[in-house]
């Protein structure tokens, strides 16, 4: 029995680690200001990638729905910094007077849902203007959920029943009117933000949103190996069976492929035969 002892020993249990995959908008290699194509698709690190889509929604009544000034599209990449985040996705626009109806709705779209989700909406806030935005998330299922349970508002933002819209005017730089995204454990495959006027009177002037890079954990798969011995310990001349379990964790969003395990025989055993799987 001893011996036997002595062979587990030789093969502890092995754990991948999960990594940060972090999504930079800078990877789009646009020059700043410069309009986000729809249906840009930018590659990750871990062989994932993020689908870009955006519409800009004229509702066709309270005065014009144009992008603000320096602005020349509705969605524009910006190499800067706004509130919490630098090279942010930007939508923007400006309305001569409120109007709820005028929206820019951006959908991000991952080829394979992710868990430990991360973002931030940036500089949401209030002035002659009031931003409201709404985000929503799927997680696989082709429905569309709020994503209230998952944000934390900065001091500017006020929940409401829809979303959220800013209650206070605040710089640039400041995080005060930064959302924050964080979804944990759940896992996420779309995520759509619908950015628009809440209501008011006069004109709101020019308003911007940012949307910050993404992180999340690596979708590769969470796998653990272990050894056991299955019959009784082994003598001279006799046969012993060792058992190899290979398993994906039941939280692991990747699917494992071309998987290798090689096992080394102790000095002293010949090998006779194998079954099972693999």
């Amino acid at each position: 029995m001893a011996f036997a002892i002595a062979i587990l020993a030789l093969f502890p249990m092995t754990v991948a680690q999960a990594q940060t995959v972090t999504v930079g908008w800078s990877g789009l290699g646009l020059t700043s200001r410069t309009t986000v194509p729809t249906g840009a698709n930018l590659a990750t690190s871990d062989g994932n990638s993020v689908n870009i889509a955006w519409t800009a929604t004229n509702n066709g009544t309270g005065g014009t729905f144009v992008p603000s000034n320096p602005y020349t599209s509705y969605f524009v990449y910006e190499a800067g910094s706004l509130g919490g985040a630098s090279q942010v996705l930007l939508p923007n626009f400006d309305n001569q007077s409120f109007d709820t109806g005028d929206k820019i709705t951006v959908t991000l779209t991952m080829t394979n849902a992710v868990t430990g989700l991360g973002f931030r909406l940036t500089d949401i806030d209030k002035s002659s203007w009031t931003d409201a935005v709404e985000v929503a998330y799927d997680s696989g299922t082709g429905t569309f959920v709020t994503a209230a349970p998952f944000a934390t508002a900065g001091s500017a933002i006020t929940t409401t029943a829809s979303g959220w819209v800013g209650n206070a005017n605040v710089t640039g730089t400041s995080t005060a009117g930064d959302l924050v995204l964080a979804f944990g454990t759940t896992a996420v495959k779309r995520i759509r933000i619908t950015y628009y006027s809440a209501s008011g009177f006069g004109d709101p002037g020019g308003q911007i949103m940012g949307i910050s890079s993404l992180t999340y954990t690596s979708a590769n798969a969470d796998l653990s190996l272990t050894k056991s011995v299955v019959t009784p310990a082994p003598f001279a001349g006799g046969n012993v069976t060792w058992r190899l379990t290979l398993t994906n964790s039941s939280t692991s969003t990747g699917t494992p492929s071309s998987i290798t395990v090689q096992d080394v025989l102790p000095t002293g055993f010949t090998f006779s035969s194998s079954s099972g799987t693999g």
